[in-house]
């Protein structure tokens, strides 16, 4: 299945793009994960505001950030990322267990505006979750209760942390104008409700 994916999305580049033809698997994958595509490498951010976005966006229960001592990860020197996800994707090989924290050479806009970076394991057979008591990682967890979700939303727009700088383009106001939009055609603008009549 991760095979397929991979080539599926990898074959929509255009064939004169010099920037594609350069890109690599991690790359790819990267790009992919950005764009909602299922893989393997789970999204952080050096951010807490940014993290905290995230973390309540789209749920609907009680929900949390977590933050990992990145000094706890796997010694990544002298290894070279690309070659070896490329080869367990073209293989469908397993390789050690420990967790990676990396950011792609040829990162795209939208990692770049979140300062994203990635964990991941080059073991494709197991769950991140395992590896993290397995390797006992440094992990700190944040609860966030729901009943503060509403709050917490308008308070990150005052910072400028929101869908539509997060996700440059007309997606990212969409989804802006969805989370910013009450039931009522309310709407939250400079520290004010502003209530758009709907009966017209």
């Amino acid at each position: 299945m991760k095979e397929q994916l991979y080539e599926n999305f990898g074959g929509t580049r255009t064939a004169t793009s010099r920037m594609f033809r350069r890109i690599r698997a991690l790359e790819w994958l990267a790009l992919m994960q950005h764009y909602g595509a299922p893989t393997r490498l789970l999204d952080f951010t050096y951010s807490f505001w940014i993290a905290l976005f995230f973390a309540f966006e789209e749920a609907e229960n009680d929900c949390s950030v977590v933050a990992l001592d990145p000094s706890s990860l796997g010694n990544k020197e002298g290894k070279n990322f690309n070659s070896i996800l490329q080869k367990n994707i073209e293989d469908a090989t397993d390789s050690n267990d420990f967790l990676y924290a990396d950011v792609p050479f040829f990162t795209n806009e939208r990692l770049a505006i979140q300062k994203g970076i990635f964990v991941f394991s080059l073991n494709l057979g197991r769950t991140f979750h395992d590896l993290l008591i397995q390797n006992q990682k440094v992990v700190v967890q944040l609860m966030i209760p729901a009943h503060l979700f509403q709050a917490i939303r308008f308070k990150l727009n005052d910072f400028n942390c929101n869908s539509r700088v997060l996700f440059p383009g007309i997606d990212g106001y969409a989804r802006y104008f969805k989370n910013h939009t009450s039931n009522k055609w309310g709407f939250r603008f400079k520290g004010r409700l502003l209530a758009a009549v709907r009966n017209l």
